[in-house]
């Protein structure tokens, strides 16, 4: 599988107890000026939370590269960020979604380090 060149390589975000209140700290993308922000709950389980936040500000670095599934070569800010917290095992997947077509464009798992 093609790993999508817009994937968020590593997440920091501070929260509060219950998940209410996600700001994002730190959003390393390879090949683009990114900047923290404040994270908007979109979806909300007993397991699961969904977080998105604007990419409105995020500027590539050199040339735009290519993008598997998609036509042409989008910007950054042509994508929806997400990121999706398991509750129990506290599992992290982070999702990129075309804004245009509402297709996902490629997925990244990973672990979330909880400090206090």
């Amino acid at each position: 599988m093609v790993q999508h060149p817009y994937l968020p390589e590593k997440l920091v975000f501070r929260a509060d107890r219950m998940l209410h209140a996600v700001t994002l700290k730190q959003v390393d993308v390879a090949n683009v000026k990114t900047s923290g922000g404040p994270g908007v709950v979109e979806h909300r389980t007993p397991k699961r939370v969904r977080v998105s936040w604007s990419s409105s500000d995020y500027v590539p670095i050199g040339p735009l590269p290519r993008q598997p599934g998609s036509y042409g070569r989008l910007r950054p800010e042509d994508y929806r960020y997400t990121f999706s917290l398991s509750r129990s095992d506290n599992r992290i997947t982070a999702r990129i979604v075309d804004q245009r077509f509402g297709a996902s464009r490629g997925s990244a798992d990973g672990r979330c380090q909880l400090r206090k």
